[in-house]
């Protein structure tokens, strides 16, 4: 137990990064996009690509998501814990929530090697 816990928000945040960990997943337990963001790696490194863009459709909670305010930033969180023990770190990545379509709620990874 922490203070923290204390705090009514912190459960529904432990959340929000829990899902963006799932998100992504490892390799030998793989999330929703890691055989996208996998694929979209090939490509780009097939072509010579060093500045590239990814983009998937996320499911969980996306109009949480979309409000862009601390649920967004404990899920980004996650997603970039996910993607720095798979040997990705935040120098060569940038996440962007992709609200251009009025239904489907995405994830941009901006990749730069």
């Amino acid at each position: 137990m922490s203070l923290k816990n204390d705090y009514a928000l912190a459960a529904a945040l432990t959340t929000a990064y829990d899902a963006g960990v799932a998100y992504i997943g490892t390799e030998a337990a793989p999330g929703t996009v890691y055989s996208d963001i996998s694929a979209g790696l090939a490509a780009a490194a097939a072509m010579g690509k060093e500045d590239f863009t990814v983009t998937t459709t996320v499911a969980h909670a996306p109009s949480t998501l979309r409000l862009l305010g601390k649920y967004w930033d404990a899920f980004e969180t996650g997603v970039l814990a996910a993607l720095a023990a798979e040997g990705i770190y935040g120098y060569e990545i940038s996440l962007a929530l992709n609200t251009t379509d009025a239904t489907d709620t995405q994830i941009d990874f901006k990749f730069t090697f």
